[in-house]
């Protein structure tokens, strides 16, 4: 339809039945959500939760057979200058996959138990990036790619594994809480 502002971004597949996390921002305001998986089906999600303070939500898709999951990391684990890889959709280059390292975590001051808030990764964010998974060299889950951060290269913010797996746990999936 004319007139409607299409954006793109990226999501992880984060349970079997169709759970799927991105960032809020590249859903917010949207009428419409349509997922392609990696085989090229296309799906319609619903929204199941939203937090746009930590810039994580989570959708649901009603996949034709059961999906394939990522495998969590602990991002409470987590050391500077650890290897990574990120997969993401930018409108530019489409499918995109970049490896770097883990140059910074940000917790908050009076924290005692050092529990990253963000990463920073020494990898451009393209837009379309946003929602887009980060792994550990292992293949596990260790976050969400958010944001390129302002006037600088090569450095993206991430939303760690572990508040998505609380929002997942917690939230969207009371069943399963630990």
């Amino acid at each position: 339809r004319s007139g409607m502002l299409r954006t793109t971004g990226a999501g992880v597949i984060i349970d079997q039945d169709g759970t799927i996390a991105t960032n809020t921002h590249v859903i917010f305001g949207a009428q419409y959500i349509r997922v392609t998986l990696r085989t090229g089906e296309k799906l319609n999600a619903s929204v199941l939760y939203i937090s746009p303070h930590e810039d994580i939500s989570l959708l649901k898709v009603t996949p034709p057979r059961p999906l394939n999951p990522v495998t969590w990391a602990d991002s409470n684990l987590v050391g500077l200058n650890d290897e990574v890889i990120t997969l993401g959709h930018s409108e530019l280059l489409k499918s995109t996959i970049s490896g770097g390292r883990i140059r910074a975590i940000g917790v908050r001051r009076d924290d005692a138990s050092r529990t990253p808030e963000f990463l920073e990764l020494d990898i451009n964010h393209y837009q379309g990036d946003s929602g887009g998974p980060v792994f550990t060299r292992k293949g596990e889950f260790l976050g969400l790619m958010t944001a390129r951060r302002a006037r600088t290269d090569r450095a993206c913010l991430v939303v760690p594994s572990n508040k998505v797996h609380f929002a997942y746990l917690n939230v969207a999936n009371p069943s399963q809480r630990r």
